[in-house]
């Protein structure tokens, strides 16, 4: 009856694809549904770090997407400000802003900080960096 698994190639070429298909159902068991809930975010005020690109990016527009208040925390304000223009035309979000603010340099974090405290209330702070 399996007399086509007596063949080496053959055997495991068909290990190989049992491993992929279960590794793949696997995934799709534990990853779970996608997240659709359109919760809005009015009157939030949100900052992220590592804002214009990856995780950063995409999570400061989902926020802008839902009318919160971002700021974005970058350290290179040109690539800043290029994703910031992205954002606001896809999401007419006109409350995104750029700040500079480098997470190696405490002086630039305080900086930052002490700059916030005097202008805005934060809702929400979310660090997208891993340095």
């Amino acid at each position: 009856m399996f007399n086509f698994l007596k063949s080496r190639p053959v055997f495991w070429a068909s290990v190989t694809g049992t491993t992929v298909g279960v590794a793949f159902f696997i995934k799709d068991l534990m990853q779970g549904e996608k997240f659709n809930n359109s919760i809005k975010a009015e009157n939030k005020v949100v900052i992220v770090t590592g804002a214009n690109t990856g995780i950063g990016k995409e999570t400061v527009l989902e926020l802008a997407r839902r009318g919160a208040t971002v700021y974005m925390a970058c350290r290179d304000m040109q690539k800043c400000e290029e994703a910031r223009e992205e954002i606001v035309l896809e999401t007419f979000n006109k409350h995104v802003y750029c700040r500079q603010c480098d997470l190696a340099s405490l002086e630039s974090i305080r900086k930052f900080a002490d700059n916030f405290k005097k202008n805005s209330n934060v809702w929400i702070f979310l660090s997208t960096t891993l340095a």
